[in-house]
């Protein structure tokens, strides 16, 4: 992930707010901040624990997959935005869309634990759970959120991203050119996650 910057990835998801500066060999370019702290997975009691591919190795390690969803939003923000954002920008991606993110993940985990769409009161009436207006009133205060801080109107400007294929084979893997040979690499990465948690 050449364009997240190697001090953001390393504390992504910790209580660590200050994440250094865009360009790393500048102290002049913009700092990045960022409020999203990952917690510990909670095994069984997680709705969608059975079909996590990113079980936990050992006791209190953080959400892997939480990990895995924040990390794929800021990959998308820092591929397309990295260099068009200012500081006030940087600290509203942090502060606000990230957040935001991170509580639309929990609402769909919860939604993923729920059997039935409905509810029904005891005395018999039948309503929709109310988690799935939270998934789509968050998803409209994102949608706000990326007009708000300029990213829609950027966006425009914007070149089409490339493969990530390539990306990975810039930064010396050996990616191959399949999506299996992308996926291997993904999983390599997660295990040096692991690693370093530990540690």
């Amino acid at each position: 992930m050449d364009e997240i910057t190697e001090m953001y990835q390393d504390l992504m998801g910790t209580s660590m707010v200050q994440r250094g500066h865009v360009n790393e060999n500048d102290p002049n370019s913009p700092m990045i901040v960022a409020f999203d702290v990952i917690p510990e997975c909670i095994g069984g009691t997680c709705p969608i624990y059975r079909m996590c591919t990113v079980r936990p190795i050992t006791e209190n390690e953080k959400c892997s997959l939480m990990r895995t969803y924040l990390e794929s939003v800021n990959l998308v923000i820092f591929r397309n935005f990295k260099k068009q954002l200012d500081e006030t920008q940087w600290l509203r991606v942090g502060f606000e869309l990230i957040p935001l993110y991170k509580m639309l993940f929990r609402l769909k985990v919860h939604e993923f634990g729920r059997r039935l769409v409905e509810d029904i009161s005891p005395k018999g009436t039948r309503s929709i759970n109310p988690i799935f207006k939270e998934i789509r009133d968050t998803m409209a205060a994102i949608s706000k959120m990326w007009s708000s801080i300029g990213l829609q109107d950027l966006q425009k400007d914007v070149a089409p991203l490339e493969s990530p294929i390539p990306l990975l084979k810039k930064r010396g893997e050996n990616a191959g050119t399949t999506l299996d040979d992308y996926e291997k690499v993904q999983k390599k990465e997660m295990a040096e996650y692991r690693r370093r948690i530990k540690t």
